[in-house]
């Protein structure tokens, strides 16, 4: 019998392959570019229902992606931390005791005692579904790069700023437009 989103919630867990299952139907709407709507959580319910046997209804869901939001933002800010390091065969922080005994002492104490042991489950999907937006193409630029020269900035500003007749911003090649712009704008 499957169980209700009206129940208990102490009776029902998230299990590894369901959370990962519901992450990656969000991650599939998050790519869309189309807003929620209350059909789409209750799409992804029956999907759920279906493959798990579990109904956790719409709220529940919210809440759940919600939370991990916080997660992700907590331990995203950790990894970021000055004396936190990577481990990539175990997925999880690696650092001193004394860098996390402030962390251990907080209200939120089982949710970094789980970061120090296991990480943060899925973390490639959560960085995906709510990490920053990284620029590609003739806008990027790295920590290392020097600033762009004034009239190559001008340049692409101007081009970016300018309407497109016939095709969007997202479709222009700014790549093959640098040549162009990295020479002096007429005044």
């Amino acid at each position: 019998m499957a169980s209700r989103g009206g129940g208990n919630s102490n009776q029902m867990k998230w299990s590894q392959p369901m959370e990962k299952f519901f992450l990656q139907r969000v991650l599939q709407k998050v790519r869309s570019n189309i807003p929620f709507q209350t059909y789409d959580w209750e799409d992804i319910d029956a999907e759920i229902q279906q493959r798990f046997d579990v109904c956790w209804g719409v709220n529940r869901l919210k809440l759940k992606l919600k939370k991990d939001k916080m997660a992700f933002e907590k331990f995203t800010a950790l990894i970021n931390r000055t004396g936190a390091g990577w481990d990539p065969l175990t997925r999880t922080i690696s650092a001193d005791d004394d860098f996390w005994r402030p962390f251990c002492q907080r209200g939120s104490v089982l949710m970094y005692n789980g970061f120090r042991k296991h990480g943060l489950p899925h973390y490639e999907l959560l960085e995906e579904i709510f990490g920053k937006t990284a620029v590609t193409g003739a806008v990027r630029r790295a920590s290392t790069d020097l600033p762009p020269t004034s009239s190559k900035g001008r340049g692409i500003e101007k081009r970016l700023r300018t309407p497109c007749i016939g095709r969007s911003r997202a479709q222009m090649n700014l790549e093959e437009e640098t040549d162009s712009l990295s020479t002096p704008l007429a005044h």
